[in-house]
């Protein structure tokens, strides 16, 4: 009895010894699971943060774009108008280039005729001084002739 009594104990031995490795085991194995999961738990979060942030990045990219485009429509509305302005003005400086040019033409024209009419009246003044020395010594000869016969 004493002798199964010893392998009782040594078989009650050996299982606490093996329940003790089992629980040594266990609690390894339960301290690695756990720094797993910590890490893997802070890996999700990191990769979560990092969803996060190229979705802002990929709204942002969007938001820029679209101010891009809507800037770029702008400035070819603004280049568009520009250059419709640009057509109004060079039409309109072109007319007034053709107006300034035929009063100039007209000028040019009336200036002529003023130095044609101007020489023209020139020459008649002379003519009219010539007339008029001409008569003043017609006159004075007439005077004189009609004073030498009164005086006769």
């Amino acid at each position: 009895m004493q002798l199964e009594l010893e392998k009782a104990n040594e078989k009650l031995a050996k299982h606490q010894a093996d329940s003790n490795f089992w629980k040594s085991k266990h609690e390894d194995t339960y301290c690695e699971l756990r720094l797993q999961c910590q890490t893997a738990k802070q890996k999700q979060e990191k990769a979560d943060k990092l969803e996060q942030q190229m979705d802002i990045l990929k709204k942002a990219e969007t938001e820029a774009s679209s101010q891009f485009l809507k800037g770029a429509k702008q400035s070819e509305k603004a280049l568009a108008t520009l250059r419709e302005v640009n057509e109004d003005l060079h039409s309109e400086l072109s007319n007034c280039m053709e107006k300034w040019t035929t009063q100039l033409e007209k000028a040019h024209f009336k200036l002529n005729a003023s130095a044609s009419d101007l020489m023209a009246l020139r020459k008649e003044a002379r003519q009219l001084r010539k007339i008029v020395v001409c008569s003043k010594e017609t006159k004075n000869y007439v005077i004189a002739l009609v004073k030498e016969k009164i005086s006769q």
